[in-house]
């Protein structure tokens, strides 16, 4: 039985396009910490949460075959704005920009619909966030840095195009 079996066409028959509203907490966890799905909020000055609205693209649909199954993952464009609305008084916009690997073939995608992205790409803050400035005290810091962007996504797949996001991303 191959993978999209039984996967309503509501989901096999996505749009390129996609757009994305969320809410974020800045956190003293890194990158590295991702996989444990915790994470720590930053305390202090800087302490405070992030409002995205994302845009994506999908560029590229690959098909791979084998013998039993086939898998159609894509590779898509993001543009995400920020809000970060820190303990400090202010806001600070932010801009990030890059490449999203999503893998979307799992084996039980017709009970719910799941989705694995990871991407990279840059990051500029119109002003240096205070978390920021806390984690590295007397140093200077850039405000073009990289991005990282990790998610998961989970739907009904009688309704794909409502998902849940749950994501991570880190500016370094």
């Amino acid at each position: 039985m191959g993978l999209w079996e039984g996967v309503p066409d509501a989901v096999k028959e996505r749009s390129k396009w996609a757009v994305e509203l969320g809410i974020g907490v800045i956190a003293d966890s890194n990158a590295a910490e991702f996989h444990t799905g915790g994470y720590e909020e930053h305390e202090g000055p800087g302490e405070g949460m992030t409002y995205n609205a994302t845009v994506s693209y999908q560029i590229h649909e690959f098909d791979w075959r084998t013998k039993n199954a086939r898998f159609q993952p894509t590779v898509e464009l993001t543009f995400m704005l920020t809000i970060v609305d820190q303990d400090t008084g202010g806001t600070v916009p932010d801009v990030n920009f890059g490449a999203l690997f999503r893998w979307r073939d799992f084996p039980w995608n017709h009970y719910i619909y799941t989705t694995c992205g990871v991407g990279g790409g840059l990051f500029y803050s119109f002003d240096d966030w205070q978390a920021d400035i806390d984690k590295h005290p007397g140093e200077d810091r850039s405000q073009l840095k990289f991005w990282l962007n990790f998610q998961w996504t989970f739907a009904a797949p009688s309704h794909p195009v409502h998902q849940l996001v749950l994501f991570f991303d880190h500016q370094s």
